[in-house]
């Protein structure tokens, strides 16, 4: 096939025999040569150049909508927010303050709630109710946080030397006879015995109503071993 017989995309557009989407030069090859180069002002469709070469293969240069070689982005879908989980404490501190009714403790300044289900235990490993803590206990404390509140699952009360306490205030609810005495102050249980020493008056006139003085050891059982008495005018 000569150059002569090409028809020309132009002329193919011209006389309606095709329309396509718009192209600006396409190659033809023969073999493995270039046949010849069609420049294409107007409209042509590839498959028409195909057959203007006569051959099977021709070669868009160029587009007029060259696609582009910037590759696709996405925008990810948003991840939505999540919990975040609790976190296991363990610390050891001093009660500083007690909340009998919602059953908060102060432990070294930290506000520990205290649900039932928390397990209570002494030193030994005998379980405790909540009433049975008392401020100035030493507690290890398991707690989970959980938007900065500390809830605790288990409390153990360590056990102390024993220490010398004093208490102030007012008789209440005596028992027994001296030299050994039972009775409250300020809802602290005082005891008495042949070794407590008496000042201000006689081991009779500690009865309910009257000012005392208490000074002895901590016990187990939160009372106090009173060493000393002072009977206050």
């Amino acid at each position: 096939m000569s150059t002569d017989e090409i028809p020309s995309a132009e002329s193919l557009v011209a006389t309606g025999t095709a329309v396509a989407p718009p192209i600006d030069a396409a190659t033809c090859h023969l073999g493995d040569s270039v046949y010849r180069t069609l420049s294409l002002a107007a409209v042509a469709a590839a498959v028409l150049v195909a057959a203007a070469c006569s051959g099977p293969r021709v070669d868009v240069l160029s587009s007029t909508a060259a696609p582009s070689t910037t590759p696709a982005t996405s925008t990810p879908p948003a991840t939505p927010p999540t919990t975040p989980a609790s976190v296991t404490r363990q610390f050891r501190g001093t009660i500083d303050r007690i909340d009998a009714t919602t059953q908060i403790l102060v432990v070294d300044g930290a506000s520990v709630s205290v649900p039932s289900s928390a397990t209570i235990r002494d030193s030994a490993g005998a379980t405790l109710a909540f009433a049975s803590l008392q401020v100035g206990d030493v507690v290890a404390v398991t707690a989970t946080v959980n938007g900065g509140t500390l809830t605790a699952t288990a409390i153990v009360r360590e056990a102390q030397a024993p220490s010398t306490v004093t208490v102030d205030g007012r008789v209440a609810a005596v028992s027994g006879t001296c030299p050994t005495l039972t009775f409250a102050v300020s809802d602290v249980t005082v005891t008495t015995s042949a070794s407590t020493t008496v000042s201000g008056g006689s081991c009779a006139q500690i009865v309910n109503g009257v000012d005392v003085h208490a000074t002895g050891t901590r016990q187990a059982d939160r009372s106090i071993a009173a060493t000393q008495v002072t009977i206050r005018p």
